[in-house]
This record gives structure tokens, C-alpha cells and sequence, in this order.
């Protein structure tokens, strides 16, 4: 009986499907799928990101900003959303730096 508990988690984990990226629903149903998807965000505005700034600016960029998102979110830092949360925030912070460098009439 004293090995039940985890005969039990090994067969739950075995029964459950491998979870692929074409799978994921950015809809946040499950940490998991939230998680991802805020990464998937914060590569397209990296991405965007490395067109429109040099890339010593952008490393210098990325470092301040995620020192800015570590500290903003810091009373996170134990729980299991704090990953999400410094991709969410520097995922705004990338966004707000390419509306400044936008030129007018660009969208």
C-alpha cells in the first residue's frame, strides 16, 4: 500500500498524451498552454523587435527589461505563474518599444 500513491501518478501520467505544439490552445485553459503561449509572444516581438533596433541595443534592451519585469513581479517569484508573468510583462515592454519606433501611418 505504501508504493499505491505512486503506482497511481505513474499511470496517470502514462495515460495522458504527449502534448504537442499544434495541440495548444492559446485560449489559457491549462498553465501549461498559458505559459507557451506567452513564450510564443515574446519571441514575435523579439523577432519584430530585431528588425527595428540594433542588436547591442536589443541585447541591452532585453536585459533591462526582464530586470524590470523580475522586480515588478517579485512577490510571484514562489508561485507557478511568476514564468508566465516575466513573459507577459517583457512581452509589454517589447510591445511598447515598437510603438515608439513605428513611423506615422504605420500600424
Amino acid at each position: 500500500m505504501k508504493h499505491a500513491s505512486t503506482i497511481v501518478a505513474l499511470i496517470s501520467t502514462l495515460a495522458t498524451p504527449p502534448l504537442h505544439a499544434d495541440e495548444i490552445n492559446c485560449t489559457g485553459q491549462t498553465t501549461i498552454e498559458m505559459r507557451y503561449c506567452s513564450s510564443k509572444e515574446l519571441s514575435k516581438s523579439i523577432k519584430q523587435l530585431e528588425a527595428k533596433i540594433s542588436n547591442e541595443t536589443l541585447v541591452e534592451w532585453k536585459s533591462i527589461s526582464s530586470k524590470v519585469c523580475k522586480e515588478a513581479y517579485a512577490v510571484y517569484k514562489k508561485g507557478s505563474i511568476y514564468p508566465q508573468m516575466l513573459s507577459r510583462c517583457e512581452t509589454h515592454l517589447n510591445e511598447a518599444l515598437l510603438n515608439e519606433t513605428r513611423g506615422l501611418g504605420e500600424n
